[in-house]
């Protein structure tokens, strides 16, 4: 879990405090009104957030942090509460990094059977979609592409083809699927990258890809730049 979705708890546990105040006067669990609509489904949402079984969550101590919150002394000082909300954030960030790089492995075992995947020693996947007849760049190159790169549902994490603007990428300063997989290209060609882990973010993951995550990347090389640009893009360390 990142911290802008410990933030989001946050938020939802202030919201909750409101509809618990409002329940407290009233006395009652039921579904009456807008306010305890609201508790209920805060409930529901952060249950569904925290992605926990409920007979391992314990609600009469959520319950009890939620009320010492509003008027008592929490039992846990600031400190502690930290130390374990950053427990629970690598414990999950393990959790979902133990998910991805099964996945990943999966998905990687089916896919080099397919016909035109290429697979090489280091593990790195690749299809050629279209065969430049330019020179090949090498390693400590700079070269223009335009990227689009995807998760594995499809879902677009970074594209500098939507942005309609490629980019000049220092190959020494990329993941190493890229820096070993561009230098494979010549100029004028079109390939689709299958990145595992250990190629791409590994178990830290960066931004938007959560650990362990296998990318998939096409890649568009335009060509080998001797005036770079800045590069802003996913494929960079």
């Amino acid at each position: 879990m990142k911290t802008a979705k410990l933030l989001v708890v946050l938020a939802l546990t202030a919201l909750i405090l409101t509809a618990c105040g409002d329940n407290d006067k009233k006395g009652s669990t039921t579904i009456k009104t807008l306010t305890d609509s609201l508790s209920y489904c805060m409930g529901v949402q952060t249950a569904n957030f925290l992605d926990t079984d409920i007979d391992s969550f314990n609600v009469a101590v959520f319950e009890k942090g939620i009320k010492d919150a509003k008027g008592k002394k929490p039992a846990l000082t600031e400190e502690q509460i930290g130390s374990v909300m950053r427990r629970f954030m690598e414990s999950q960030k393990a959790k979902i990094g133990i998910k991805n790089l099964a996945d990943a492995k999966k998905f990687l075992a089916e896919n080099k059977k397919k016909p035109g995947v290429v697979t090489t020693e280091s593990g790195l996947q690749y299809t050629i979609l279209k065969e430049g007849n330019g020179p090949r760049p090498v390693a400590s190159d700079v070269v223009k592409v335009h990227y689009h790169g995807t998760f594995l549902n499809g879902e677009v994490f970074d594209s500098s083809v939507k942005r309609g603007q490629p980019v000049d990428i220092p190959l020494q300063s990329v993941i190493p699927g890229w820096t070993e997989g561009i230098p494979l290209m010549k100029v004028g060609s079109k390939y689709r990258f299958f990145i595992s882990p250990e190629l791409g973010y590994g178990a830290n993951g960066m931004g938007p890809i959560a650990p362990n995550q296998c990318l998939i990347f096409e890649v568009e090389l335009f060509e080998i730049v001797k005036n770079p640009a800045k590069p802003t893009m996913r494929a960079t360390r």
